[in-house]
């Protein structure tokens, strides 16, 4: 992640977030849950809403991230 610039780090529901944290972290980057599938995150529960969220919770890492782009 370092050697490319790579600042986020996707996990899905089923996986570890600690793991993905914890390797975000190393390389000074943030970890972001994902929907997977609907019903994989509260309020989640159309594939409308499964993009949206997953756009939503992608713009918020960009920004925690300070990655120039987000709006």
């Amino acid at each position: 992640m370092k050697s490319t610039g790579a600042k986020i780090v996707i996990v899905e529901t089923y996986n570890s977030k600690s793991n993905a944290e914890f390797v975000a972290e190393r390389a000074g980057g943030v970890a972001v849950v994902l929907a997977q599938e609907v019903n994989a995150l509260p309020g989640v529960d159309t594939y409308e809403k499964l993009f949206e969220r997953n756009v939503e919770l992608l713009l918020e890492a960009f920004k925690e991230a300070n990655i120039e782009g987000h709006q």
